[in-house]
């Protein structure tokens, strides 16, 4: 699977996908990470990226040019394998004829060059990230480059699926559990990181697939958003973690998950629960059943009454509910 993240700092990301699981599922091929800074996008002088609002108010909106163009490299996973844009190789009167300085024959040269390159044109502002000629993407096999040594890794589109493109926004609807589910079933997600008071709305309505809130709070920052959603779906791609890891956690079968003890026995004082020591495994079973429920009631009752209406629930599950209601 693979993540590809738009955003205007993506050292914030990076920094996520190189230690831990996240680092270990990259080095095994599991997924795949490229981040993409819409600034290089920008073709001012200044890397201008954002504006006031019509209609007035206060604070300032992401503009609809540079994203645009990033989200159209991205999103053409049927381009040549060094998934050059077609804007930056042959002109597109939607983005006024964006060509780099440089000929197309300069591109058939560097073509060659699979690994490790790094080619800036610099036509009228707009850099080509340097894996665009085959670099590849995570922390592991990032080049620096770009305004002020931020990483611009892009590399070659997998799939001939489309890719899915979220934008995170605290107005989307709710991302859940069962969502993330859904999405680890994806070849790629696209994740737009949105800044100060969002993006163009003609951006989402050309583009955009899905919009996802992830609380109902607001972030100054849409790469923590994105960065929630990709945690939660990585870890539910095959061989990423073991299968019973994940089957008795919170919100697996439409509960909150039960404490959890480990060593020492005794810790100021506060003992283990004796049905953990006993062995004894339907009774730990029946005991974790138990306290899901509990916990569930205490902190999310309303998971119990959509599980409940759902059918999510089996015999035993909704006795226990019942008996817990006393």
């Amino acid at each position: 699977m693979k993540f590809t993240v738009l955003t205007l700092f993506p050292e914030i990301t990076d920094a996520y996908f190189a230690s831990s699981i996240m680092a270990r599922a990259l080095d095994r091929g599991i997924i795949s990470y490229q981040a993409v800074n819409i600034r290089d996008f920008a073709t001012d002088k200044h890397k201008t990226c954002d504006d006031a609002p019509y209609g007035g108010g206060p604070g300032m909106l992401m503009l609809a040019e540079p994203l645009s163009r990033a989200l159209k490299m991205v999103s053409d996973t049927r381009r040549a394998n060094l998934n050059i844009p077609q804007e930056l190789t042959q002109g597109n009167k939607d983005t006024k004829d964006i060509k780099p300085r440089n000929n197309s024959r300069i591109f058939k040269i560097l073509s060659f060059f699979l690994c490790g390159l790094r080619v800036f044109v610099r036509g009228i502002g707009t850099m080509v990230p340097d894996t665009f000629f085959g670099g590849s993407g995570g922390p592991q096999g990032r080049s620096e480059g770009g305004p002020d040594g931020a990483s611009n890794s892009f590399g070659r589109m997998t799939g001939n699926r489309p890719p899915h493109i979220i934008y995170l926004t605290p107005s989307g609807r709710p991302f859940t559990q069962r969502r993330a589910e859904e999405l680890a079933a994806m070849e790629e997600l696209v994740l737009v990181c949105g800044r100060y008071e969002g993006i163009d709305q003609r951006v989402i309505d050309a583009y955009v697939d899905e919009e996802l809130s992830v609380g109902d709070y607001v972030l100054s920052s849409g790469e923590v958003a994105a960065l929630a959603v990709i945690d939660t779906v990585y870890r539910l791609v095959d061989r990423v973690i073991t299968p019973e890891s994940l089957e008795e956690e919170s919100f697996s079968g439409g509960l909150l998950e039960y404490p959890q003890y480990t060593r020492p026995e005794t810790f100021d004082t506060m003992k283990v629960p004796e049905v953990l020591l006993s062995g004894h495994h339907e009774n730990i079973r029946r005991w974790r059943l138990k306290k899901r429920i509990e916990k569930t009631r205490a902190f999310r009752p309303e998971l119990l009454e959509q599980g409940l209406q759902m059918g999510l629930f089996d015999a035993e599950t909704v006795k226990l509910i019942e008996e817990s209601k006393g």
